[in-house]
């Protein structure tokens, strides 16, 4: 019933979706069955997750470039501007960024309340990169960062401006 807590949206079979997805070494290509929703008794399911390797991301260099190292990246998801990002084996320092900045409430945690309200570039902003290190596939799932105390996840995931080139069919 409309209007109710909980309103639930159907979706057609044989939809599909794709995501990246960074998954453990061990995870091997191929087809796992996994639920969809939040349970049992309140899920829509189960459906097939098809993994497919992805060759490691080249960056695609800034032609000319003002250094020679420099990259040029897409927002896949809101960015915080920052100087440098760093999570892991992973660090990516932004020379520049170009678009939008907008307030971004990062959510509630249970026990602790509202996470902050954090400046960020919107999704689709482009990005000049200074160095890339590490491991460049994390990139494309985003780099979390901590802001008030708390750990902020779906932030900074970035592709290769090609790459990104090329989803839309360029």
């Amino acid at each position: 019933m409309r209007g109710m807590l909980f309103d639930y949206e159907a979706i057609a079979e044989g939809t599909e979706f794709w995501a990246r997805v960074l998954a453990p070494d061990w995870l091997q290509p191929g087809s796992l069955e996994v639920t969809v929703g939040r349970g049992a008794s309140k899920g829509f399911g189960w459906t097939e997750l098809r993994l497919e390797p992805v060759p490691q991301p080249r960056i695609a260099k800034l032609e000319p470039a003002p250094q020679p190292s420099w990259a040029v990246l897409v927002a896949m998801s809101p960015l915080t501007p920052l100087k440098r990002l760093k999570w892991g084996e992973c660090s990516v320092s932004l020379a520049r960024v170009y678009g939008r900045v907008h307030r971004l409430q990062a959510g509630w945690e249970y026990g602790r309340g509202l996470r902050p309200f954090v400046d960020v570039a919107r999704r689709g902003s482009l990005v000049v990169a200074g160095e890339v290190s590490g491991r460049p596939e994390l990139l494309r799932v985003g780099l979390p960062v901590r802001a008030g105390g708390f750990w902020l996840t779906g932030l900074n995931a970035l592709s290769p401006l090609d790459e990104y080139l090329k989803i839309l069919g360029g």
